[in-house]
């Protein structure tokens, strides 16, 4: 297989050309895969009720189309908009704005309309995965694939990517910072890469709060970037730059917070608006009438995994189940053989790791180090989400899902050796692709 990115200096490279990052058979695939994705997308779309808050598969989504609509109007969204408003369906003013400026050209056409923009940021989301893969791990084509793969055909993620909500362009924002840290990395460091990356990384930061554990991700990457090389003095120029572009892009937006409720983030009024929502007292106590596994704490960390895990995969709702918030899953054989593959992909990662060194050069482990770290800071924020809330909502893991899928993918792999990648990621792809039809199928049944 080619090398596409020579990691032996650090001398300033071009990104390849599109046939060496997308070789002939997985150019194919890759079609084939983004086209499954975008007929389901676009199907779930047009089939799903529109109007509903409660509803699984298109969380909130009347709160973020009332956020369109205000905009639509020429002013920011405010605690005073919830207020007013008869239905209490506004309380999604405390978000920042980027997601709902791209809907806004398309909000006279209606609620399907600004899906539509949702799936064609999903559809960046699937193609920065893939380009993320490729540079960080330029002999392994078929692992890009099988990662793009993962993102584009999770039955739950699609749905999310066909619903009116701003957790698809975190998640593009997230993948993105990732993607330019390693071009960065692998190819070079230049004044525009710098800027690109502050330009993700205040998207990221204007699109919602949990953006803020990018912080603490990009402070790491500067860090190992000494480790593989980098000289001091250009990682200290990048990240100038990069900050200086980030608060360019963000900075008004904290301003404005500060100047409309004296805090950088609405934290209180935030807290007000979400008062009504289950809280995890309430559930240990019995108040809520919600069985526990066991008694206590553990058994409500036993059942929010449980939730979690489902609706992480494939979790959606009806018109009278959104009344009351209550979420619908598959069959359970179905999250019997997700678990599966899990434990699968697992098993195979912990295997890579003993052979890390035979496997990976050193830039290349510290990148799988910089997508642990992802990965940790986005559960750990969900963790300490539902010590207080019960929210078992697994898309608030998805703005790691692009180094999530790329190690999936690595662990999968692993199982079944160089020889048979290729029958391995079209195994794993097309197993996910059923599952997504079988959801798709339940979704329709439960939207009539």
């Amino acid at each position: 297989m080619t090398n596409i990115v020579d990691c032996k200096d650090n001398r300033v490279r071009g990104l390849p050309s599109i046939a060496e990052l997308v070789p002939r058979p997985i150019g194919v695939a890759l079609t084939i895969v983004v086209a499954a994705y975008l007929l389901l997308a676009v199907m779930m779309a047009n089939v799903v009720p529109t109007g509903l808050t409660g509803l699984q598969n298109a969380p909130d989504e009347a709160a973020h189309v009332n956020y369109v609509k205000v905009l639509a109007t020429g002013h920011l969204p405010t605690l005073q908009d919830e207020k007013t408003d008869p239905l209490k369906q506004s309380y999604e003013w405390h978000q920042p704005p980027l997601y709902y400026l791209l809907c806004v050209p398309v909000a006279k056409a209606g609620v399907r309309a600004m899906r539509y923009v949702s799936i064609v940021v999903g559809l960046f989301a699937i193609v920065l995965t893939f380009l993320l893969s490729r540079i960080a791990f330029p002999n392994r084509p078929w692992l890009a694939l099988l990662a793009a793969g993962v993102e584009a055909m999770l039955p739950a993620h699609i749905a999310i990517s066909s619903s009116v909500n701003n957790d698809i362009l975190l998640e593009v924002c997230f993948t993105g910072v990732l993607t330019v840290v390693v071009i960065i990395w692998q190819l070079g460091a230049t004044p525009k890469r710098a800027v690109l990356l502050g330009i993700c990384c205040g998207a990221a930061l204007l699109t919602k709060a949990t953006a803020l554990v990018l912080l603490p991700v990009l402070a790491t990457a500067a860090v190992l970037a000494l480790q593989v090389g980098i000289p001091k003095v250009t990682v200290i120029r990048t990240a100038l730059i990069s900050a200086i572009s980030a608060v360019a892009i963000c900075g008004w937006w904290y301003v404005h917070n500060m100047v409309q409720y004296h805090e950088l983030l609405p934290l209180k009024e935030f807290a007000q608006s979400f008062s009504g929502t289950a809280m995890a007292s309430q559930v240990i106590s019995g108040q809520l009438h919600i069985p526990l596994p066991s008694p206590g704490w553990p058994g409500y960390y036993m059942l929010v995994t449980t939730m979690t895990f489902k609706s992480f995969w494939a979790v959606y709702g009806s018109r009278e189940l959104a009344r009351y918030g209550v979420p619908a899953y598959l069959p359970s054989q179905v999250y019997v053989i997700a678990l599966l593959v899990t434990v699968c992909c697992a098993s195979g990662f912990i295997t890579q790791h003993f052979r890390r060194n035979e496997l990976f050069d050193p830039k290349q482990l510290r990148i799988v180090w910089l997508f642990l770290l992802v990965i940790s800071l986005v559960a750990i924020s969900f963790a300490a989400f539902v010590s207080h809330y019960f929210q078992t909502q697994g898309r608030y893991l998805y703005p790691a899902l692009g180094p999530l899928s790329i190690l999936m993918a690595q662990g999968w792999l692993q199982l079944f050796g160089s020889r048979r990648e290729k029958a391995a990621a079209i195994g794993l792809i097309a197993f996910l692709g059923l599952m997504a039809i079988l959801f798709f199928t339940a979704v329709q049944a439960a939207s009539v």
